[in-house]
């Protein structure tokens, strides 16, 4: 499963809380599931960039805790000029 709100979060003036929020409420409208979200800078193929990760238990029967889920979503950082 692919993450929305990375590329929220390497946008230009927009950062780290808007992506997260952005990946919170897409996993929340499409799944049901309320994540807990991390925001990492790291590089993306040798750039600067930034990781957002969601991990959620997923309900079966809305009763019982089936498990959990973990997703991640990679962007390059806009506006930073550090290729190789």
């Amino acid at each position: 499963m692919r993450v929305g709100g990375a590329r929220v979060a390497a946008v230009a003036r927009q950062g780290d809380d808007a992506g997260a929020a952005r990946a919170a409420a897409c996993a929340e409208s499409s799944l049901g599931i309320a994540p807990t979200v991390t925001v990492e800078h790291l590089p993306v193929g040798g750039r600067a960039g930034v990781r957002i990760t969601l991990d959620a238990s997923v309900p079966v029967l809305a009763l019982w805790d089936g498990g959990r889920v973990e997703a991640g979503g990679r962007a390059l950082l806009e506006g930073v000029d550090d290729a190789p």
